[in-house]
């Protein structure tokens, strides 16, 4: 039996470069395509996750509840991740009372309930605000992630 590799070409070896580059230029597009969809994708997943999120976050001044943010950040080749953060130097808002250089540095101390942050009470909301979405909107994130990869056209 003789075989041949699609991608090496004829008998010959004759089109085995131009067949490789062909190759690679379809793979380079497609993980373009790839890249760019899931980087759409993730940001509106993450947009979710802070859409269900906002709801459990205390509120005072609303500086801590500006202050939050989604970012679909690279993590290593084509890999990415959506990021849902708040408080920070990453995450300015306009000055207030509890941030008035438009920092909110508190974030940790209040998602985390930090003893000094356990005898305040909130009008709405609490600790670990960041969690309790993140669960709530994890069904929704699923399925919402699964629908589009299923329309991805390449």
């Amino acid at each position: 039996m003789v075989r041949r590799s699609v991608i090496a070409g004829g008998a010959t070896g004759g089109g085995r470069n131009k067949n490789i580059n062909l190759f690679l230029t379809d793979y380079r597009k497609f993980q373009g395509v790839l890249v760019a969809e899931m980087t759409r994708i993730l940001q509106r997943a993450g947009e979710i996750v802070l859409d269900h999120t906002l709801q459990h976050v205390p509120r005072d001044t609303g500086a801590l509840r500006a202050s939050g943010r989604v970012r679909v950040k690279s993590t290593g080749r084509a890999r990415r991740a959506a990021e849902v953060s708040f408080g920070g130097a990453e995450n300015p808002v306009s000055p207030t009372v509890n941030a008035p250089g438009g920092i909110v540095d508190y974030a940790v101390f209040v998602h985390e309930d930090m003893p000094s942050n356990q005898d305040r009470t909130y009008r709405q909301g609490g600790p670990k605000f960041l969690d309790i979405g993140g669960q709530e909107a994890a069904p929704e994130v699923n399925a919402y992630i699964i629908g589009e990869l299923k329309k991805i056209k390449v």
